[in-house]
């Protein structure tokens, strides 16, 4: 989504980082492109759910990417969030249990 919302030739920022107190793995994505309007951000997360900015701009999806997503993270014990301003761009988060490499039986 970083790259597919952004203009041409703009910048997507990927990092990873390990936050050793919570023994999460951080991921971030940020990019400058088209925002979320602040209005819409509360349900991003929904099936079926995209920005009018999106829709304005004429960029075709059917709103079910963040959804999974939200659902995929969710599932292995994680969190997902982001932070946009409309015109500006979008920075989204994803959290997930770092898991032992020891293994044991159920």
């Amino acid at each position: 989504n970083a790259i597919k919302y952004s203009p041409e030739g703009g910048a997507v920022h990927i990092l990873i980082r390990l936050d050793e107190k919570t023994n999460m793995a951080v991921l971030s994505v940020q990019d400058h492109g088209i925002g979320i309007p602040a209005h819409q951000q509360s349900r991003l997360f929904g099936r079926f759910a995209r920005a009018e900015n999106a829709q304005a701009y004429g960029i075709g999806g059917t709103g079910l990417g963040l959804y999974l997503c939200r659902e995929l993270v969710e599932r292995q014990g994680g969190h997902i969030w982001f932070e946009s301003h409309k015109g500006e761009g979008s920075t989204f988060f994803v959290t997930l249990p770092i898991l032992s490499s020891e293994c044991t039986s159920l």
